[in-house]
């Protein structure tokens, strides 16, 4: 919370510098038509900023929820390769905002499947050498088990 209203004011307040210092005589711009304006125009881009970039800290993004265990590179092969169950796999990173957006969802989404399907979530630059044979797009990116061939090696 406190991010946020970090963000919050430091938007308002640049916006209220432009205001002040930006000279727009017509009162038709937004952000430097007047100081006040600026203020208002900042905040909301402020937040709009936080709300971007996932408002969470990326060392929250590192630990396992009641509902996704966070596996190491030794534990891939046991907890998703060999599972019993469908197996959803979120490859994750710290710098990412969509993959910060994406994390609390899938938690919501894990708790009511819990018993059908598994959950487990890597960190895109600690992935294990078996996925080189995936071709994977940019972060963010999940994969399930039952859908993607393994190659040993």
């Amino acid at each position: 919370m406190t991010k946020l209203m970090i963000s919050v004011l430091i938007g308002g307040g640049l916006g209220a510098l432009l205001g002040y210092f930006g000279k727009c005589s017509s009162g038709a711009c937004p952000l430097t038509a007047n100081p006040w304006r600026g203020a208002i125009y900042g905040a909301l881009l402020g937040g709009l900023f936080y709300y971007v970039s996932g408002g969470s800290s990326p060392a929250s993004m590192n630990k396992s929820t009641a509902n996704i265990k966070l596996i190491k590179e030794g534990e891939f092969d046991a907890e998703v390769v060999q599972s019993s169950l469908p197996v959803v796999v979120d490859f994750y990173a710290t710098w990412c905002g969509p993959c910060k957006l994406l994390a609390p969802m899938l938690d919501e989404l894990a708790g009511p499947l819990a018993n059908q399907v598994k959950f487990v979530k890597s960190m895109w630059t600690k992935r294990p050498p078996c996925l080189n044979a995936l071709t994977f797009k940019p972060s963010p990116r999940s994969s399930s088990s039952r859908m993607a061939k393994w190659r040993t090696s």
